[in-house]
């Protein structure tokens, strides 16, 4: 959640509320990536996948260890 407030912060040029500022210093322990993403790694093994997919990711998201590119197109 805390990503998602920092990136439409950013996108809407908003000042960051600092009272989130400890959830971020925390990111999950496993990074967590869309189901089509794993679905095609895991259907292939082709590790540039996963790769190119997290080089891809909002910054504000893959702090936490969240896989996101697209936030906009969600159906």
């Amino acid at each position: 959640m805390v990503g998602m407030i920092d990136y439409l912060s950013k996108r809407n040029d908003i000042p960051l509320y600092n009272g989130f500022d400890w959830f971020r210093t925390t990111k999950l322990d496993r990074i967590i990536y869309p189901p089509d993403v794993y679905l095609r790694y895991k259907l292939t093994g082709d590790e540039n996948i996963l790769k190119e997919s997290f080089e891809k990711s909002i910054p504000e998201f893959k702090r936490f260890n969240i896989v996101e590119v697209d936030v906009d197109d969600v159906a």
